[in-house]
Order: C-alpha cells, then sequence, then structure tokens
C-alpha cells in the first residue's frame, strides 16, 4: 500500500461509548486528521453524515449499536452521500458478520482490537478501492465480487 496525505480526509466516526470515540478520535489524529465529527448516536450520526458530507463513516456494530442501520441508511439515500465509504468496526469477527457487513454496503471491516496501523490500512484500502458500485432495488454499495472478469450474458449486472 502506498503512503497517503490523509490530513484533508473529513472522518464521521459514530460510536457509542464516549471512551472509545475519545481513543479512536486520538487515533485519527495520530495518523494526521484533523477534520474528525464524532456522534454517540445512530440517528444523530446519520444527521452530521447529511450535513456534513464526510469522505469516510466510521462506525462500530455490537449488539447494543447496530453500525449496519447507519450503513444502510446511508446507502438507501439520494444523492452523493449514498456513495460514502463505510468503515465497520466490530468485535465480532465471525464470517457471517463480515459477509452482513459487506452485504449492507460496507467497503471495509476491521475487528477490534487494532491499532493505528491497521485502521490506517483500512483508510488506505478505502481509498484505493476500484470496486464498482451498484445502485440497485436489491443491493446499494460497492460491488461485492473481489475478482474484475468481464462478464457477458443476460444475467450481467448493471452497475454506476
Amino acid at each position: 500500500m502506498r503512503h497517503y496525505d490523509i490530513s484533508r480526509l473529513r472522518i464521521l466516526l459514530v460510536e457509542e461509548e464516549h471512551y472509545m470515540r475519545n481513543l479512536y478520535r486520538s487515533v485519527l489524529k495520530a495518523l494526521g486528521i484533523d477534520t474528525i465529527y464524532t456522534e454517540g448516536n445512530l440517528d444523530r450520526g446519520f444527521e452530521v453524515c447529511m450535513s456534513t458530507h464526510p469522505d469516510i463513516v466510521i462506525t462500530d456494530w455490537k449488539p447494543t449499536f447496530d453500525g449496519l442501520n447507519l450503513t444502510t441508511r446511508i446507502r438507501n439515500e439520494e444523492g452523493k452521500i449514498n456513495l460514502t465509504p463505510v468503515i465497520v468496526i466490530s468485535a465480532y469477527s465471525e464470517f457471517d458478520r463480515i459477509a452482513a457487513a459487506r452485504d449492507n454496503g460496507a467497503n471495509q471491516f476491521l475487528v477490534k482490537p487494532f491499532n493505528a496501523a491497521k485502521l490506517y490500512e483500512r483508510i488506505g484500502a478505502t481509498i484505493e478501492d476500484e470496486q464498482q458500485f451498484i445502485l440497485d432495488d436489491a443491493y446499494r454499495g460497492p460491488c461485492r465480487r473481489r475478482r474484475t472478469t468481464d462478464f457477458e450474458g443476460d444475467d450481467r449486472r448493471a452497475s454506476v
């Protein structure tokens, strides 16, 4: 992965626990990011997303805080906001959870505990992501296919 100047990124961090919000904010600051919006409530996080148009949304997902709901709301919104990259953070690393995050439109998934290097890696992967974006009634988000092979035929998916 290349080195990026991420200092001008605008990040929205949506995390329920005050201590964790401060910790993540400190990590993002240490990575050089100056503009960090934080919110501890999913509904207010969505409102902040709509009003600030961040470059990346980072949200927690655990049984008491459904960051996937926020991801789905962002993806279902009209306009460019639905293209905003989302990184989901969770202590639950089962394949079903990672697949659910992917299937709900998350760009990246980061397992807790993590360090600054891992967060930087996910931000970099989001920047480097060349996946097409799908806007369909059944799914909205980055193309879930990891391979970039051409497909011809009646069942070819249309993408934006």
